[in-house]
């Protein structure tokens, strides 16, 4: 975000200060130059336009309203944004197709999906894309953690979003991320809500030059893949 150089992964955590508002945090991730963000700092503008623009969406895909975010400037190509923006796009499509979800929804979902620290795939086995599948269900089924059959059904989702996730070996790239789980999403939800979520909408990508760790035409959406939409 400061100068454009590389995240650089640490082999343990340190204590580093945030370029930005200087508060110190144990953290295994920095750019090549030596400079760390904070995931407060890396996502404070980007969740502000999450909200904004799901709040004035009337797009019932959730693949096209994922895109349409991701091409706000204040979207990274990657970063913890998306832990919040999958959830989002959830709750604010079930909406737009006529579900129903309380006033709070929205904030309820990009709040939990903000908890999920950057790095928290190749770090804690868990990407933030699955676990916001599972908190946008949480939401929308008002599951909690004394709720037993819901809480059962949440995990389960996280899990079979998950296996979907992993089912490849690859590096994080949180727009096939966000995609792959999205429409995992979707297919889970014919039996699960009345209304069921819609992930559609063609999705080429534009930014694998800009991805160092990009498969390829290994990746569906790859605009050389044979799998592509």
């Amino acid at each position: 975000m400061l100068c454009g150089a590389p995240l650089r992964y640490l082999a343990a955590a340190a204590v580093q200060s945030c370029v930005y508002c200087g508060a110190t945090s144990r953290s295994d991730a920095c750019c090549e130059s030596g400079h760390f963000v904070c995931d407060r700092c890396h996502s404070q503008d980007g969740l502000q336009v999450i909200e904004q623009i799901c709040r004035q969406s009337d797009e019932t895909d959730m693949v096209a309203l994922m895109q349409h975010i991701r091409r706000h400037r204040a979207i990274p190509d990657h970063g913890p944004e998306h832990h919040a923006l999958v959830p989002a796009v959830m709750v604010t499509t079930y909406q737009n197709l006529g579900g129903t979800v309380g006033d709070e929804a929205l904030a309820t979902a990009m709040a939990r999906g903000f908890k999920v620290p950057g790095g928290f795939c190749g770090q804690s086995g868990g990407c933030g894309a699955a676990l916001g599948v599972g908190i946008g269900f949480s939401v929308l089924l008002g599951a909690s953690p004394v709720k037993a059959e819901l809480r059962q059904l949440v995990q389960q989702i996280t899990a079979e979003t998950l296996l979907e996730l992993a089912s490849q070996p690859a590096a994080r790239c949180c727009q096939r991320d966000g995609w792959t789980a999205l429409k995992k999403a979707a297919e889970l939800s014919r039996t699960l809500l009345p209304i069921p979520l819609q992930a559609e909408a063609p999705l080429t990508c534009t930014q694998h030059q800009r991805n160092r760790f990009c498969l390829g035409e290994r990746c569906a959406l790859h605009p050389e893949s044979a799998d592509g939409d």
